[in-house]
């Protein structure tokens, strides 16, 4: 199975996770990362709703928050792609601008602005996979992220929109 249960990678970069492993009620782990120019926090896929899981050829969501450095000219989040989906990720408006030292999340409120396409294999909640990030000028940055079931504190969160294309 692609997916696994531990072996977080951080692949040069500093990481810290955040919650705990286990039940239903302890809070699953989530990746914030840091390079120079970017910061990565609370960076996770959205699973589906137990007992189900994530079947092959699903979508789904990407969610957490981006932060480019103070004092440098702000970056923008051109592509994510994973190993484990078969297509390249949708990001709503094509990429996602990040102003110098401001927050910016990937939840619209109504969704992620980032939707991953085609998943390989099923993956439960718990189970996680590798993002490669894509920025104009911090370059790329590999993060292996918790792919969350949507349940407790995440049920709020939205799944990824059924037929969601590519901008033309």
């Amino acid at each position: 199975m692609i997916f696994q249960r531990s072996g977080w990678v951080a692949g040069g970069l500093v990481l810290a996770l955040a919650g705990c492993s286990g039940g239903a009620s302890e809070q699953p782990r989530v990746v914030t990362a840091s390079a120079p120019q970017v910061q990565i926090r609370d960076l996770f896929v959205l699973g589906a709703e137990p007992p189900a899981e994530l079947a092959p050829g699903s979508e789904a969501a990407v969610y957490g928050t981006l932060v480019a450095r103070m004092g440098g000219p702000g970056d923008r989040l051109v592509a994510v792609t994973s190993p484990d989906f078969v297509a390249v990720s949708f990001i709503q408006g094509g990429t996602i601008a990040l102003p110098a030292g401001k927050s910016v999340s990937l939840n619209t409120g109504g969704g992620s602005k980032v939707v991953l396409k085609g998943l390989r294999n099923a993956a439960p909640g718990g189970t996680s996979t590798t993002l490669r990030l894509r920025f104009e000028r911090a370059g790329e940055m590999t993060e292996r992220v918790r792919i969350v079931a949507r349940q407790g504190r995440y049920r709020t969160f939205s799944n990824a929109p059924a037929g969601t294309s590519p901008p033309a």
